[in-house]
């Protein structure tokens, strides 16, 4: 089951700030409930800051849907074992991104 929930700015820094210990606002927060080493059943809830997102759409000049869906398949990749901890794998899951909107569109 996958679960998205939009939140505002106050929320998504409140989440990152109690289980992560990061003091910022972010695009999404990705909780995953289930084992992670099961590819049969994914129990996970996206949360989606939807003002951040909106920001991200106009900076990058991209359509807010874009930048919705753009974000959530960024979340689900998260669930795959993508990360974006370093610019290399930034690049890889951008590409990855990529793949997965052209696929939606």
């Amino acid at each position: 089951m996958v679960e998205v929930v939009f939140v505002d700015e106050e929320t998504i820094l409140e989440l990152n700030r109690t289980h992560l210990q990061h003091d910022y606002v972010t695009d999404i927060l990705t909780f995953r409930y289930d084992d992670e080493n099961s590819r049969k059943h994914i129990e996970t809830t996206l949360y989606c800051c939807a003002p951040r997102i909106r920001e991200q759409a106009s900076s990058y000049k991209q359509p807010v849907e874009t930048e919705f869906r753009r974000v959530i398949i960024h979340g689900l990749l998260h669930l795959t074992g993508y990360n974006d901890v370093s610019e290399a794998a930034q690049k890889k899951m951008r590409k990855r991104e990529d793949f997965y909107l052209d696929a939606l569109s």
